[in-house]
Parts: structure tokens; sequence; C-alpha cells
């Protein structure tokens, strides 16, 4: 009787190293384990969302400001990098909701092209008669086309820009717009039209 009492208690202090977490022996540590807070969630939601908006800062920020200088009334840098950067700002704030989903990366660069396209309607003034819209920032185009250019009806100038600066397909661009994609082909025909007659009568 001893000597299976001993090898009783030896079988039972082997099982009892050998406990799978969950177990008797493992139940302890899963049980101790503090639940991460509401501000460690929230802190770690904001360094995640750190660190993609930034991603794409570094990536797009030069583009959608010429997209911006193309796009705004003033055709003037300054307006578009401010345009450019509230559009950053707000990118960053509605980060969440984008980066549940799959295609975040895709969805954050269209949400991009719509607040810039969004803000710039709203921002600058109107150029006035002998301005040179844009700048050193507004690319190799000459001024007097992209004068031109802003002078084009809003539909007429949103639809060539995004096509032919941004790449937009036909589709993306009606989608950009809230337009049919033929309406599109219309307005980006008639603005393709009236710039080549800038470019014809231009010394």
């Amino acid at each position: 009787m001893r000597q299976g009492g001993r090898a009783h208690e030896r079988l039972a202090g082997y099982a009892m190293t050998t406990a799978e977490p969950g177990d008797v022996a493992g139940r302890s540590n899963t049980v101790s384990r503090p639940a991460a807070t509401r501000a460690e969630v929230a802190a770690s939601a904001r360094r995640a969302a750190d660190a993609a908006v930034t991603a794409m800062y570094a990536a797009h920020y030069r583009s959608l400001v010429g997209l911006a200088v193309l796009l705004v009334r003033d055709g003037n840098a300054e307006t578009a990098q401010q345009v450019v950067q509230d559009s950053f700002v707000a990118l960053h704030r509605n980060w969440r909701g984008l980066a549940s989903r799959d295609d975040s990366g895709d969805r954050a660069l269209v949400y991009l092209w719509q607040r810039v396209l969004s803000r710039s309607r709203c921002a600058g003034r109107q150029p006035a008669p002998g301005d040179t819209p844009g700048g050193a920032a507004a690319g190799p185009a000459p001024a007097a086309v992209l004068a031109a250019m802003h002078a084009l009806p809003r539909r007429q100038h949103e639809a060539l820009v995004l096509q032919h600066y941004a790449g937009l397909s036909a589709a993306q661009t009606a989608q950009m717009l809230g337009i049919s994609a033929s309406a599109v082909q219309r307005h980006t025909a008639r603005a393709m039209s009236s710039l080549h007659g800038v470019l014809d009568n231009a010394p």
C-alpha cells in the first residue's frame, strides 16, 4: 500500500507539471492576466491610424497637391496645399471606419480624391485678369492652358482633371462626380475642344 501511494503521488505531480493552459496548472495564469483597457485599445487604434496616414501622406501628398492646383478656383499652390492637408486631417479622423474593410488602401485613396475635389470647389478665389494660376507647383502646362482650364464650366473642368491628371476611368470619374459615364465623356470632349482652341491660338 505504501509503494502504491508513492507511485500515485508521483503520477499526480507529473500531471500537474505538464498541464496545458486552461487546465488546473495553467488556469491561474490566464485568469490573472488583465484585459486591455479602453484607453489602451484607443491608443493602439490611434497609433495604427498615425502610421497608415503617414504612409499615405508620403506616397500621395505631392500628386494630390498637383491635382488640387488644377481644381481650386485660383490655381494657387498654397491654397492647394491647404486643401490637401485638410483632406489628410479628415482621413485620419475617419481612418477607423476605412480600416475595417479589406480594401482600406484603395478606399482611403478614393476618400482623399473625394475630399480634395469637394474642398477645391469652395477654396480660393476666382483668378483675376493677368493672374498666373498655380505657380511652380502647377507643373509644365503653359499658364494660358491653366487659365483656360480654370475658365471651363465646373463639370468640364473636373471631368478633364480627374481623367487626364488623376488617371481615373470614365466610370470612376462618374462615381466621383455623381453623374453618368456618358456625361463624363461629353464634358471631357467639350473641355478638350476648348483647350485645343486655346493651344491653336497660343503664340
